[in-house]
C-alpha cells in the first residue's frame, strides 16, 4: 500500500489573545451569576441556558416508515401500483 501523502499544517490558536481571554472571563463570569442578562451578537439574541424539550425536534432523525410488499421494481409495475 501506497501512503496518502497528504501535506498538512497546524493552524494558528488564539492562544492567550487579550481579547479571546476577556470573552472567555466574560462568558464564565456571565453563567456563575445569577444575572438573567446574556450578551449576545446578532439578532437571534443569546442562547438557552437549558435547552427546552421541543428544542431540537427538526433536528431529530424522522421515524422509520414501514415498508410494505409490493411490485416496485420490478418490469411490470406500473405508477398506479405503487404507493406514495
Amino acid at each position: 500500500m501506497r501512503p496518502a501523502r497528504i501535506y498538512m499544517v497546524r493552524a494558528a490558536t488564539v492562544g492567550t489573545a487579550p481579547r479571546f481571554v476577556r470573552m472567555i472571563r466574560e462568558l464564565i463570569e456571565e453563567r456563575m451569576s445569577d444575572s438573567p442578562q446574556r450578551l449576545a451578537m446578532g439578532a437571534l439574541g443569546p442562547s438557552l441556558d437549558v435547552c427546552p424539550e421541543d428544542c431540537c425536534v427538526m433536528f431529530q432523525p424522522a421515524p422509520l416508515v414501514k415498508q410494505t410488499n409490493h411490485t416496485m421494481g420490478t418490469k411490470n409495475t406500473k405508477s398506479s401500483d405503487v404507493d406514495l
